[in-house]
């Protein structure tokens, strides 16, 4: 009788090890965790994500234009409403939270036209569509309620404006897209158990 007991201790023993053994070798999802663009690892404003799946954050800061990519985290570089396809479209949906650098096909050099009220528009590349010339050192960001042109083409609708290239602001940065999610097939973390099998 006593044998009996001891080999079914035994066999409930392997059967508990086996079925922990079952239990810790389960597949265990491993989601990637979305990253700041900015430098400093905060996003201020999280603006959307472009069609190739990249991220756009708004990072505040404090530098002239020239160096606006020093807000932007070692993937991730300043936003181009010319070259980085979707952009527009992302910012013109979501007015800025605050002053932040963009690109127009990179620096577009100093701004050739501002107008106020009624037009809200500044000009680059080529004086038209504005009216007026501005000699000053003007460079483009993302805000509120003025209309960017690029060589006569509208590149951002309502949510630019052109501000002093010495200014200090911040950046629109465009961060790449995060790693997919991956499925693991080793023990899932916390899935060992400890216990006393005989």
């Amino acid at each position: 009788m006593f044998r009996f007991l001891v080999a079914g201790i035994v066999v409930c023993s392997v059967s508990l090890l086996a079925l922990q053994i079952f239990v810790s070798i389960q597949p265990a999802e491993v989601h990637a965790q979305p990253a700041s663009g900015c430098a400093d690892g905060t996003t201020e404003q999280f603006l959307g994500t472009l069609p190739n799946g990249a991220e756009v954050h708004g990072c505040n800061g404090a530098v002239p234009f020239v160096n606006a990519d020093a807000l932007c985290a070692a993937s991730a570089h300043v936003g181009d409403v010319v070259t980085d396809s979707g952009l527009k479209g992302v910012l013109e949906g979501t007015p800025g939270s605050a002053i932040r650098w963009i690109h127009i096909n990179g620096d577009p050099g100093s701004g050739l036209g501002l107008e106020a009220n009624p037009a809200n528009r500044a000009c680059w590349g080529t004086l038209s569509p504005c009216a007026s010339t501005n000699p000053s050192n003007i460079r483009p960001v993302h805000s509120i309620n003025y209309s960017l042109y690029y060589n006569g083409t509208e590149v951002l609708a309502g949510t630019g404006q052109a501000v002093d290239g010495v200014g200090n602001f911040g950046s629109v940065c465009i961060a790449p897209p995060p790693p997919p999610d991956v499925t693991i097939t080793g023990p899932a973390p916390g899935s060992w158990q400890t216990g006393n099998f005989q």
